[in-house]
């Protein structure tokens, strides 16, 4: 059996395809993540604040 190189840079572009799809979802929960301990923050800010009044 003969193995073409077009056959081979075909799951090569499938693989990082696929690794490019994980990063990408990797960074939208990183980013997600940290905007909701911006968000916690800001309102135990926003408390302290209100309770020093």
């Amino acid at each position: 059996m003969r193995i073409e190189l077009s056959d081979v840079n075909q799951e090569e572009d499938v693989e990082n395809d696929y690794l490019l799809k994980k990063v990408k979802k990797a960074a939208q929960l990183r980013a997600a993540f940290l905007f909701q301990i911006v968000l916690f923050v800001n309102i135990l800010e926003a408390i302290t604040l209100f309770k020093s009044d």
